[in-house]
């Protein structure tokens, strides 16, 4: 999601002559839905809307000068602390682009029922962190004049698709926590193999199989000495015969 947001001493929606939404101080924030956004990116931005410290410590008296004629601490309150209203406009071409020629591509928002959907889950997020009486609307896919008096100026945009970063999303998170698990595999495994080889008793024993083809000879030498007395006549034993005869 992309949103401007501008801190305001006065701001109203108009739509067929009729004015749907005004606010006097506060913020006025023009809010943009990437075809890709989910409620990640949807709690992001309005935590960052309700919670950015845009207000005086001391308001001005009356409240027509705004915050550029306080005379406390600025950057002090948010928007909630400060009790203050906060005007809503759906803005779909935040998301506009120029990369082909003259005319605005708005491929990159998201299409208008699934959008809308989106945007009133927005508002109902944010009328459930903050007073509801407080949030107010323009009229979504109507044409509208938005009038406003910004205070300062102050100007902020803020873009949740460089910030959301906790859960996984097909845009930018899947990517990266994919690569960082390749990564952690490669360096076990290049730890792995420069370690070096143990030397100690299970040493020998790996390499046991390949002297098992000598194992037979020694049994059969044994067996061979063993067997000889009684098996074999030696060429010394011939004059045994020739002393019986006599």
């Amino acid at each position: 999601m992309r949103a401007v947001i501008q801190r305001v001493i006065s701001a109203s929606v108009t739509v067929d002559a009729e004015v749907v939404g005004s606010v006097g101080r506060g913020l006025c924030v023009l809010v943009g839905i990437h075809k890709n956004d989910t409620r990640d990116d949807l709690e992001l931005l309005v935590r960052r809307i309700l919670n950015a410290k845009l207000f005086s410590s001391v308001p001005e008296a009356d409240g027509s000068g705004g915050d550029a004629a306080s005379t406390g601490k600025p950057w002090q309150l948010n928007v909630t602390e400060a009790g203050l209203g906060v005007l809503c406009v759906s803005q779909f071409t935040l998301y506009a682009t120029l990369n082909k020629g003259k005319k605005p591509d708005f491929h990159s928002a998201m299409g208008s029922a699934e959008s809308r959907e989106f945007y009133n889950d927005f508002l109902a997020e944010m009328r459930r962190q903050y007073q509801p009486d407080r949030i107010q609307d323009g009229r979504f896919g109507a044409m509208m004049q938005v009038q406003l008096i910004n205070d300062g100026p102050v100007t902020i945009i803020v873009d949740t698709a460089t910030e959301v970063s906790s859960a996984p999303s097909s845009r930018n998170i899947t990517p990266n926590a994919s690569s960082t698990a390749l990564s952690s595999l490669a360096e076990a495994s290049d730890k792995a193999l420069k370690q070096p080889k143990q030397k100690g008793p299970s040493q020998p024993k790996q390499w046991q199989p390949k002297n098992k083809p000598q194992a037979p000879a020694e049994p059969t030498a044994a067996a061979s000495s063993s067997a000889s007395p009684s098996l074999t006549t030696s060429p010394t034993d011939a004059p045994e015969p020739t002393t019986a005869s006599r």
